[in-house]
């Protein structure tokens, strides 16, 4: 994997990942901060309670898809704390891209 700027700030981000980020953030799942995100505290316990894709399954069902697909790697890959630069990376490759892109959604 490549080494990962973890300096990339929140305003830096494009607009549309800047509106999804608040939303999930307005939803009680994260929290933003200055340089990265993380699963709220409430979150993060229901996760351990329940398991992981069984949380994010209960508490976002009225969520697409890339709703999800973003915080499973928060969930993963943090769940404390993920560096934005880390984020727009997965956003821009992958699962997520295609998801976003062609609407694929249950």
């Amino acid at each position: 994997m490549a080494k990962v700027n973890s300096s990339l700030m929140f305003r830096d981000l494009p607009q549309w990942l800047q509106d999804v980020l608040r939303d999930l953030s307005r939803g009680g799942w994260i929290y933003v901060g200055r340089t990265g995100v993380g699963l709220t505290y409430a979150f993060r316990k229901e996760c351990m309670r329940s398991g992981t894709f069984k949380a994010i399954d209960e508490t976002m069902s009225y969520h697409e898809l890339d709703d999800k697909l973003l915080i499973e790697l928060v969930a993963t890959e943090g769940p404390r704390w993920v560096p934005y630069s880390r984020i727009l990376e997965y956003c821009q490759t992958g699962v997520y891209q295609f998801v976003r892109h062609t609407g694929l959604s249950p």
